[in-house]
């Protein structure tokens, strides 16, 4: 296991053409632009008759392409990125694993059906079979590394800052990390909305693990308040957010106190 940070631009091949490409909130200029679930907005919507629930707002649902360029839509087949529609109106990104745009000149010779190889970000080359699990930000060594971290590895509003530089911003939190020796999974328990059982800031926990670990790099992941830790070896125990493992209850809804089930997970072999 190694930490990488993977560029938001590079090179990519599509059929027989090669094309650089960049993400729709990098700086870098490039052929194609790629647009995908990071681009939807998902605010929490509460209505009398209907619990607190996560919506898509719909505005951010569609991408749009100028006069003189098209929209390329993408799904996955059997782990293959293949191009499934080409079109000159929105495209709905809800309905796609992702979307490109570019100038219609340049897709000349690309047609629906058409996969995606030799994936390049940054300097890193990306191959089929390659096994990798995203994180949302490098914890780092100091306050300033973090700092920095957070504003340049989370999306946030212009003008304002990631939530997490906040320090009442708290909450359980589930790390990665690499010492001389060993690989660590870490998670701390957390309830939210109960009184002294809030969790801790991002800094808190930055302070905690250099206390206890020498690591030479963490990163933390999806840490929602649902983060469980499972060890088995001859039984199985499970750490962290106890509450959430008897929820009952028919649909995904926020609650402090039962929390919401999850279909994710990061398994770790010997």
């Amino acid at each position: 296991m190694s930490e990488l940070l993977v560029a938001d631009n590079g090179t990519l091949k599509l059929g027989n053409i090669t094309f650089s490409w960049s993400g729709s909130n990098s700086l870098v200029e490039a052929e194609l632009t790629v647009f995908g679930m990071f681009d939807l907005t998902i605010g929490k919507i509460s209505l009398d008759s209907d619990p607190t629930r996560r919506r898509i707002l719909k505005e951010t649902r569609f991408v749009s392409c100028n006069h003189g360029q098209v929209l390329l839509g993408f799904n996955l087949v059997d782990g293959k990125p293949i191009l499934k529609k080409i079109y000159k109106h929105p495209l709905d990104l809800t309905e796609f694993a992702f979307v490109f745009r570019g100038s219609d000149k340049i897709f000349n010779n690309v047609k629906v059906g058409d996969s995606i190889s030799a994936l390049k970000c940054g300097a890193g080359n990306f191959h089929q079979g390659d096994e990798v699990c995203s994180a949302s930000f490098s914890l780092g060594k100091s306050k300033a590394e973090l700092v920095k971290n957070l504003r340049e590895q989370l999306l946030y509003p212009v003008g304002s800052q990631p939530k997490p530089m906040s320090n009442d911003y708290l909450k359980s939190w589930n790390v990665v990390m690499e010492t001389a020796n060993n690989i660590i999974f870490y998670i701390n328990d957390a309830r939210p909305k109960i009184k002294g059982q809030e969790g801790m800031s991002v800094f808190e926990l930055q302070d905690v693990l250099k206390s206890r670990f020498d690591y030479l790099w963490a990163c933390v992941g999806d840490s929602g308040q649902s983060s469980k830790l499972l060890i088995k070896s001859d039984i199985a125990e499970i750490y962290g957010n106890m509450h959430y493992q008897n929820y009952r209850g028919l649909a995904p809804t926020w609650d402090g106190n039962n929390g919401r089930p999850v279909p994710v997970a990061l398994l770790a072999y010997e």
